[in-house]
C-alpha cells in the first residue's frame, strides 16, 4: 500500500474504537483505529485518505467444558477508499459455552449449539468484517475473517476454514464453509427408537449451521456446518460433535489479501492509514466539460454473486468520481428477438469509491419468478461521471425465490 508521508494533525471519533499513533512526532506516523467491542460500528474515511489497511480477526467458537471451540481467522487486505466514505465495521462475538442456556451463536453469523437443555455444545463464533452498502449488505463485504466452530462433548470445534473431526460412532463433525457454499452438517447415529439423534444443519451465506446436540458452525463468507449428536433418554448429557469453521473472503477492490487461523482468541478489526499533509487533488478527467459525461465508453468494475435469492439483485460497482450517476437494469430474454426489463434503478449523486446497490424486480419480474421458479437475468449498469467516459458493464445472475 502506497502512502504519502506528511505531518498529520488528526482527530478521529469512532464509537467502540480506540485510536493510537505509533509516534506522534514522526513525519511518517501511521494512524491505527482499533475496534474491539463486539457489535456493529462505522468508520468514516478522513479527508485526503484513498487507501487503508485492514486486519480483521474472527471470533472463536464456544467451549464445552474442557473441550475447546475452534479459533477464528485473521484476514488482511488493502482497500481503495474515498475521503468521506462510510465503512461498516462488524466485530464478531465468541460463541456461547455449552452450559445451561449459554450456547447461543456469536454475533455476526455464529450458529447456535447444544440441545434444548443447553448441555451439548458451544455456539459457533461470529465473523468480523468490513463492508459497504449498509448493515444488511452481505454482498458488500470487502474483508471477512471467519469464526471458529463450537465444541461438542465428543470433539473440539473446528478452526476457521476447517472441518470438525470425530472418531465417535455417535456423530460426525460439521464441515467447513468454502468460497462458494456453506459447510455440511455433521452426521448423527441412526435413531433406534430410544435415542434422539440429530444431524447438524448446514451453513449458509454469512451464517453457521445450528446444532441441537453438538457445536454450532462458525460464521463467515459462508458459515460452517453444525455438529451432529445423539441424546439418550435418562442420560445426563448429550453426545455431540464439534461445529465446522466458516470461510474467510474478500470483495471487489481489495489487494494484498491474506488469511490464516488466528493466534488470538480476541475478535477485533483494525484500520490503518496515513493522511497526507496536503490532500492530493485528482487531475481533471478527459472529457468535454462538467456534466457532459465526456465521450466514449469504458468497462465498469461490476461485482455480484452469480446466484441470489429473493426479489432483488444486489451488486457492487466502483464509482470513478464524486457526483457520478448510476443506472441499472435487470433484463430477461423472453425470446431470441425480445428482451424485457424486469427492474431498473437510478441513483445520483454518488461519491467516488465502491458502491453497493439493489435493483428490485418490477411487477412483471415478480410474476415470472413465481411462475418459473427461477430467472436467468442480465444485470446491466452504466456509471456516468461529471467528466470523462461513461463506464458500462453487464453480468449474468440467476435469481431464486
Amino acid at each position: 500500500m502506497r502512502f504519502v508521508w506528511g505531518v498529520v494533525l488528526l482527530i478521529v471519533v469512532c464509537a467502540g474504537a480506540k485510536l493510537s499513533v505509533s509516534d506522534a512526532h514522526a513525519d511518517t506516523a501511521p494512524v491505527t483505529v482499533s475496534f474491539t467491542e463486539v457489535g456493529a460500528h462505522t468508520f468514516t474515511v478522513p479527508a485526503g485518505v484513498t487507501s487503508v489497511h485492514v486486519v480483521a480477526i474472527g471470533a472463536p467458537g464456544g467451549d464445552r467444558g474442557p473441550v475447546k471451540g475452534g479459533r477464528g481467522a485473521t484476514a488482511t487486505a488493502d482497500l481503495v477508499v474515498t475521503p468521506g466514505q462510510i465503512l461498516g465495521v462488524f466485530v464478531g462475538g465468541p460463541g456461547g459455552t455449552g452450559e445451561e442456556e449459554g450456547n447461543a451463536g456469536g454475533f455476526n453469523g455464529g450458529g447456535k449449539g447444544g440441545d434444548a437443555r443447553g448441555l451439548a455444545g458451544g455456539g459457533g463464533g461470529g465473523a468480523s468484517d468490513v463492508r459497504v452498502g449498509g448493515p444488511e449488505s452481505l454482498a458488500g463485504r470487502l474483508v471477512v475473517a471467519a469464526g471458529g466452530g463450537g465444541a461438542g462433548s465428543l470433539s473440539a470445534g473446528a478452526e476457521a476454514g476447517q472441518s470438525a473431526t470425530s472418531s465417535s460412532p455417535f456423530c460426525g463433525g460439521g464441515g467447513a464453509g468454502t468460497a462458494i457454499a456453506g459447510g455440511k452438517g455433521g452426521t448423527a447415529k441412526a435413531d433406534n427408537g430410544t435415542n434422539n439423534s440429530e444431524p447438524g444443519e448446514p451453513g449458509t451465506l454469512g451464517v453457521g449451521g445450528i446444532s441441537n446436540q453438538g457445536g454450532g458452525g462458525g460464521g463467515g463468507l459462508f458459515g460452517g456446518g453444525g455438529g451432529g449428536g445423539d441424546f439418550e433418554e435418562g442420560e445426563p448429557d448429550s453426545e455431540g460433535c464439534g461445529g465446522g469453521g466458516g470461510s474467510s473472503g474478500f470483495g471487489a477492490g481489495t489487494s494484498a489479501t491474506a488469511s490464516s487461523v488466528s493466534e488470538s482468541r480476541s475478535p477485533s478489526v483494525t484500520i490503518t492509514y496515513i493522511v497526507p499533509a496536503v490532500p492530493p487533488t485528482a487531475p481533471p478527467a478527459a472529457g468535454t466539460g462538467p456534466g457532459t459525461g465526456g465521450s466514449g465508453t469504458v468497462k465498469a468494475n461490476l461485482s455480484l454473486p452469480p446466484v441470489q435469492r429473493g426479489k432483488a439483485v444486489v451488486g457492487t460497482v466502483r464509482i470513478p468520481a464524486n457526483r457520478s450517476s448510476l443506472k441499472g437494469k435487470l433484463l430477461w430474454r423472453k425470446s431470441k428477438t425480445k428482451q424485457l426489463v424486469f427492474g431498473s434503478l437510478t441513483e445520483a449523486p454518488l461519491k467516488r469509491g465502491l458502491h453497493s446497490f439493489t435493483v428490485k424486480l418490477n411487477g412483471k419480474g415478480k410474476g415470472e419468478l413465481a411462475k418459473l421458479g427461477s430467472l436467468k437475468l442480465t444485470l446491466s449498469v452504466a456509471v456516468t461521471p461529471p467528466q470523462g467516459a461513461v463506464a458500462k458493464a453487464s453480468k449474468a445472475v440467476k435469481l431464486k425465490p
